[in-house]
């Protein structure tokens, strides 16, 4: 699938509740195999929390909690499943 980031997507960071909320709109313009031809468009909204610091407190790792919503069209339910695989 190809998919590109649009416009409209943010990241708010609340230091006093230690945690990011982010919203990221991706538009989707075609693919390979089913996905050839696919479009539409997605958009995750997701919260972050930070569970590892290093040494200067900078985050190493963060849980990352979200859905995505959206509609994508064109795909080809024909070969649902399939292997094409040789």
């Amino acid at each position: 699938m190809t998919v590109g980031v649009t416009a409209g997507s943010s990241i708010c960071i609340d230091f006093a509740a230690g945690m990011a909320h982010l919203t990221t709109n991706y538009q989707i313009t075609g693919g390979t195999g089913r996905l050839k031809g696919a479009s539409g468009y997605l958009t995750l909204t997701a919260t972050l929390v930070p569970v590892l610091f290093d040494a200067s407190g900078g985050v190493v790792l963060a849980t990352d909690t979200g859905e995505f919503k959206g509609t994508v069209f064109g795909v080809d339910i024909d070969t649902e499943g399939r292997d094409d695989r040789q």
